[in-house]
């Protein structure tokens, strides 16, 4: 019968510096941690429509006030809300962008006018959302209990 690699439980704790492959396991933790925080930084809060020419947001609501809105497709974003849209007399295109708090009285204008209105993305996902939003302070916190480990290692190898 072989010996396993990994060393039994001493009194003092397994030995961390005799387990074959912990360089290993802390890089794959660092790439792990910088692939997440590369991800964070590449996502943006901001709401994803597609390309039309830019209209202000008072521009928007005059047009909503003089029912010339035909059709809008709503990008929900956390804190503001991309819109594009046709108008009803030239049958332009047009994009803006609206708080996110103003969306449904919004809409409920829109559509007692008459116009389409389309949602498009949204915060779908359930579960794995969540996750995905954790796993930065998890494997921050794996990283904090993987130092104290060793730091507690140092301290009892020393005396």
């Amino acid at each position: 019968m072989e010996t396993s690699p990994i060393p039994a439980p001493g009194p003092e704790g397994i030995k961390w510096n005799k387990i074959p492959g912990r360089a290993v396991l802390f890089w794959l933790i660092m790439v792990l941690l910088a692939v997440v925080l590369w991800k964070m930084a590449g996502t943006s809060s901001k709401p994803a429509a597609p390309a039309a020419p830019a209209m202000t947001y008072s521009d928007f609501l005059n047009q909503v006030d003089n029912k010339n809105i035909q059709a809008v497709t709503v990008y929900p974003g956390r804190n503001t809300t991309g819109v594009r849209g046709k108008l009803r007399n030239n049958g332009g295109e047009f994009a803006t962008t609206v708080p996110t708090e103003t969306l449904s009285a919004l809409t409920d204008k829109l559509r007692s006018q008459g116009a389409t209105v389309e949602v498009q993305g949204g915060s779908g996902g359930g579960g794995w959302n969540r996750v995905e939003n954790a796993l930065p302070v998890i494997l921050l916190f794996a990283v904090w209990v993987f130092a104290m480990v060793r730091r507690t290692q140092r301290r009892t190898a020393g005396k």
